[in-house]
């Protein structure tokens, strides 16, 4: 029988896109290291959003099957920017060459939103959705831990977007054009 987390995962706080946790990931792995067996533990501590070449998860796990659609919606975007650019695919395509349709469908919405940031936020919604469908029926068990770390990492990285960071990295983007315009255009003498 599986090992259930009662106390750990009704201590957490709800999580929403959009809105910043009251947690941090950090604060969050320090309060699940009293309660998680070793083996477990290391799973939760090599989990991210987005596949590690190193890291085998389960295939019959929560994060196992995420990794696998994250996997098959990268398979997707490669396959849809492929085809835009008029390249091969087969060089990007991940090695499962794993394909899902609902991560194909996804892709083919958020390329059709205006802008980057907007592409980016369909795609993390994409996400959510589909963690929140894998942890269906999994009450209080290690799934829902994993579940619950991967929508804290999109979260955090939503919370990190700022009107005020974006106009830093517009305003770094915009000088390094510059600079690289400048070095075209004024090229150093040539030595006779």
């Amino acid at each position: 029988m599986a090992h259930k987390y009662f106390s750990l995962l009704s201590s957490l706080p709800m999580l929403q896109m959009g809105e910043n946790p009251a947690i941090s990931a950090e604060y969050f792995l320090s309060s699940c290291s009293a309660f998680i067996f070793k083996n477990d533990w290391d799973t939760l501590c090599s989990l991210r959003l987005l596949p590690q070449k190193d890291v085998c998860l389960p295939d019959s796990s929560l994060a196992g099957k995420y990794m696998h659609w994250e996997s098959a919606l990268r398979n997707s975007l490669v396959r849809f920017r492929s085809a835009r650019f008029g390249t091969d695919p087969r060089t990007f395509l991940r090695d499962d060459g794993s394909f899902e349709a609902d991560a194909d469908r996804v892709v083919i919405r958020a390329y059709a939103a205006v802008s980057p940031l907007e592409r980016e936020r369909i795609l993390d919604e994409a996400r959510w959705t589909k963690i929140e469908e894998l942890e269906q029926g999994k009450l209080f068990s290690f799934d829902n831990i994993c579940a619950y770390y991967l929508k804290l990492q999109i979260v955090d990285k939503w919370v990190s977007r700022t009107g005020e960071q974006a106009g830093k990295n517009l305003e770094t983007a915009s000088n390094e054009v510059r600079t690289a315009s400048g070095q075209f255009m004024n090229p150093e003498p040539q030595k006779s």
